[in-house]
């Protein structure tokens, strides 16, 4: 790929949306503006699904509601919907799922 600059992540990355961009910046080489909007936009969105995993695991994938009735986390819903928003955002920066060390 030419002449590749590695952009640091931004300071509003967690840890896994720092590691996310780590591995898909420099391998795709992702400078431009509009490219880097949605990749961090990508990498928040992991940030979010792995922290309300995180929180839904530790209190119970799921509750009682007032009837007595499991039902699941409501932080399920948030973590799916963010993995979505995180698909979205990478398939908008059409990203070669075939070459090596592709998302």
């Amino acid at each position: 790929m030419g002449n590749t600059v590695t952009v640091k992540p931004p300071t509003s990355l967690g840890k896994v949306g720092r590691g996310v961009w780590r591995r898909l910046q420099p391998d795709y080489g992702i400078q431009d503006s509009g490219g880097l909007v949605l990749l961090e936009t990508a990498c928040g969105c992991a940030d979010l699904e792995a922290d309300a995993m995180l929180q839904a695991r530790k209190e119970g994938l799921s509750t009682v509601d007032r009837y007595g009735q499991r039902r699941p986390h409501p932080l399920l819903s948030v973590a799916r919907d963010a993995r979505g928003q995180m698909l979205a955002a990478l398939r908008q920066l059409r990203l070669d799922a075939d070459r090596p060390g592709g998302y």
